[in-house]
Formats: C-alpha cells, sequence, structure tokens
C-alpha cells in the first residue's frame, strides 16, 4: 500500500513538470557526462559526505564511497524520496555534513 501511495505521489509530481525539462533531463541521463559525477565528487580534496535513504541500503555504490572517505550519513525510515519519507531525519543528517 504504501508502495502504491509513493507512486502516485511521484507521478503527480511530473505531472506538474515541463515536459521540455522533462525531455532535456531524460536525454543528459542517457548520454551522461565526462567524466561523471561520482569520479568529480570522489577527486575532490575536501571533506565530503553522502546523504542516502535507510530503505535504500544495501547499496554497493554507497559502501564503495564510504571505501573511498566518504562520510555516509542514513536518513532513517525513508528511501529515496528522504526529504518526503522523513523531514526531520533528512535535516538532521544535511545539518551534519554541512557542520
Amino acid at each position: 500500500m504504501r508502495e502504491e501511495k509513493e507512486l502516485c505521489g511521484y507521478v503527480g509530481v511530473l505531472a506538474l513538470a515541463d515536459p521540455v525539462s522533462m525531455h532535456r533531463s531524460a536525454v543528459s541521463l542517457l548520454r551522461g557526462t565526462r567524466p561523471v559525477q561520482r569520479e568529480l565528487f570522489l577527486a575532490m580534496k575536501i571533506p565530503r559526505a553522502f546523504i542516502v535513504g535507510e530503505r535504500s541500503l544495501p547499496d554497493p555504490q554507497v559502501e564503495g564511497l564510504a571505501q573511498a572517505g566518504v562520510e555516509i550519513l542514513v536518513v532513517p525510515e525513508a528511501g529515496h524520496g528522504m526529504m518526503d519519507d522523513n523531514p526531520p531525519g533528512f535535516a538532521a543528517a544535511l545539518a551534519k555534513a554541512l557542520a
């Protein structure tokens, strides 16, 4: 039931989105960037943090970031839509990342 609710919310957001921006986003996802964002992120010489929802774990990509020295901050009781699933938890993780 929760998945249906989340899907309906996401579909509703998509219905409000500008079709041109959705197309451009899809095209850029398919084409990708060089260097890829992950490479740029890992090459930074500053403290880095990655915020992820608890329900999105385990994830080998997140584990790889941790192994590369990136601080992983987990938002409890949240999936990919962390800001909707747990706003206070996301705010706390963001505050910690920015501290």
